[in-house]
C-alpha cells in the first residue's frame, strides 16, 4: 500500500504544479499573438536569409476586416484545442491525486484527449485550407495553394492515446473480475 500512497502523493504535487504549466500557456499564448502582430521581434532572432523569408509573409495586422476575422478565429479555435486538452490533463491529474487512478471515470478523460487530439489533427488540416482561401479570395494573400497533407503525427498520436485508454479499460475489468472471484 506504501507505493500506492507515494504515487498519490507525487500527483498531488504534480496537480500543484501543473498551474505553473497554464500560466506558461499564456504567457506563450501572449508571445504569440504579439509575434502575430509585430513579427520585427522574430526577425531580429533570426538569421539573415530566414529573417528575409518572414518578411515577406503577409501580416494578421495589414489584412482587411474579413482577412483579420477569418485569421483570428482560426487562431482561436486552435488554442480552445489546446486548453481543451491541457483541461483534460490537469482533471485526470487532480482525479490521480484524489486516488482515482485506474477507474473508468478517468479513462473516459484519456477518450475525450484522444478525440481531442485526433480532431485537432483533423480541424487544423482543413480549415486551414479553408482560412487560405479565405484570405486568397479577400485579397489578403496573392494565390491559394490548397495543402492536401494531414498532420500524421498529431492524428498517430491521438489513435495510440484511444488504443491506450481501450487496453487499460480492458485491464481494469479484467482487475475487477479477478477481485470479485478471490
Amino acid at each position: 500500500m506504501g507505493s500506492l500512497e507515494s504515487t498519490v502523493r507525487l500527483f498531488r504535487r504534480i496537480d500543484r504544479l501543473f498551474w505553473c504549466v497554464w500560466l506558461a500557456y499564456v504567457a506563450m499564448l501572449w508571445v504569440s499573438i504579439g509575434d502575430e502582430l509585430d513579427p520585427s521581434r522574430l526577425q531580429a532572432l533570426m538569421k539573415v536569409d530566414v529573417a528575409g523569408c518572414v518578411a515577406s509573409l503577409p501580416l494578421p495586422a495589414n489584412f482587411s476586416l474579413a482577412g483579420k476575422m477569418l485569421f483570428w478565429s482560426f487562431f482561436g479555435t486552435v488554442h480552445l484545442f489546446f486548453c481543451g486538452m491541457l483541461a483534460v490533463v490537469h482533471l485526470a491529474i487532480h482525479r490521480f491525486a484524489r486516488g482515482q487512478i485506474f477507474v473508468h471515470r478517468t479513462l473516459e478523460g484519456v477518450r475525450y484527449l484522444g478525440f481531442l487530439i485526433v480532431g485537432l489533427g483533423i480541424y487544423e488540416s482543413v480549415v486551414n485550407n479553408g482560412l487560405i482561401y479565405g484570405l486568397y479570395l479577400t485579397g489578403d494573400v496573392a494565390r491559394f495553394q490548397a495543402d492536401y497533407s494531414l498532420d500524421v503525427p498529431t492524428l498517430a498520436v491521438g489513435v495510440f492515446i484511444l488504443t491506450f485508454k481501450f487496453i487499460l479499460e480492458r485491464a481494469i475489468t479484467l482487475q475487477e473480475d479477478v477481485d470479485l472471484t478471490i
